[in-house]
């Protein structure tokens, strides 16, 4: 009797386990979709900064062939290219994001509304995605031992990401998002 307990507890956990997995690939196989909004949402910005005189046409669409081309490695299903493509980008952007903060904070000044809805906008259509990262975190984490202090690290970057985003440091947020991806890619 305690025999067939036994047995049933590990056919039950070993079910568990390959429903985890069909979910966990279900999720994941959903990203390049979460991330088409979150993508047009930077390019989005891209066209609020050129629109406001913030960055030439040239820039802009130098910028716009960095997201093209993320697109391109979404279609592919390579998440970390991609990232590293807008990441890329990003950081020229980010500059031109910090010099528009600097302005404001030494005006005594709010950023500009449309800027802080564009931000907002960006962070929102991150939300998604940021939930299946950590889904993917906890899912690696059990089943590959990760140890908790790695865990917790990455959570917290995930976890920070949004509120960057939507206080405008997108190159930090998105650099850590880039991170966690590779990690649990080589984990």
């Amino acid at each position: 009797m305690v025999q067939q307990r036994i047995q049933n507890a590990s056919e039950a956990l070993k079910r568990a386990k390959e429903m985890s997995e069909e979910i966990f690939l279900a999720r994941y196989q959903k990203v390049p979709e979460i991330l088409k909004e979150f993508f047009g949402n930077i390019s989005d910005l891209i066209q609020y900064l050129r629109g406001n005189g913030y960055i030439k046409e040239n820039t802009a669409t130098k910028w716009n062939g960095k997201i093209k081309q993320a697109y391109k490695y979404l279609e592919e299903k390579d998440i970390v290219a991609a990232f590293g493509e807008i990441h890329t980008g990003i950081r020229a952007i980010q500059l031109v994001l910090d010099r528009i903060k600097s302005d404001a904070f030494w005006k005594n000044q709010q950023i500009p509304e449309q800027l802080r809805k564009q931000l907002e906008a960006l962070a929102e259509s991150a939300k998604e995605f940021l939930r299946v990262l950590l889904n993917m975190i906890d899912y690696y984490s059990n089943t590959y031992s990760v140890p908790p202090v790695v865990q917790a690290s990455w959570i917290e970057k995930v976890n920070n990401a949004y509120f960057q985003i939507k206080n405008g440091d997108i190159d930090k947020a998105i650099g850590d998002i880039l991170v966690v991806i590779k990690d649990l890619q080589t984990s």
